[in-house]
């Protein structure tokens, strides 16, 4: 592998057959490294052995922890979502007025059988060979 620069742009040399831009190397690497939000957050958080960890302020979700940022009533923090299955997920909104959340912490694992919306893969192999027209009920009014 050899690098060389062309004007600002540096390129790679794979192999004398391929010259790929030095950016696209760095996106292929950074898609492969970047981690889920439940995995954002737990980095972020720190629980102990126990699944307990610290408060964290909504205020940190920057830099390296933006994707975490509440938008739409964060969905990686929600219920349903992997993070709750595993740890028992609290919020704090006595801060500031209104509801919003400004901390979360986690305070243990979830010890609970979490309830499963998915759709048995048996059940889609099932339907995915059928022909639709037969499966639909045509009803008159």
């Amino acid at each position: 592998m050899v690098d060389f620069v062309c004007g600002m742009r540096v390129f790679i040399l794979i192999h004398s057959n391929f010259i790929v831009p030095f950016w696209y190397i760095c996106e292929i690497l950074e898609m492969k490294v970047k981690m889920t939000k439940t995995e954002l957050f737990l980095e972020l958080a720190k629980p102990n052995k126990n699944g307990v960890s610290r408060w964290v302020k909504v205020s940190e979700f920057v830099g390296k922890y933006k994707d975490l940022q509440l938008g739409n009533g964060g969905s990686w923090c929600r219920t349903s979502s992997t993070l709750a299955k595993k740890y028992i997920v609290e919020f704090d909104k006595t801060i500031s007025s209104g509801n919003s959340i400004d901390r979360i912490r986690l305070n243990g694992f979830n010890l609970q059988k979490s309830f499963n919306q998915n759709i048995r893969q048996d059940i889609k192999d099932f339907y995915k060979t059928q022909n639709i027209a037969n499966n639909l009920l045509f009803c008159k009014t």
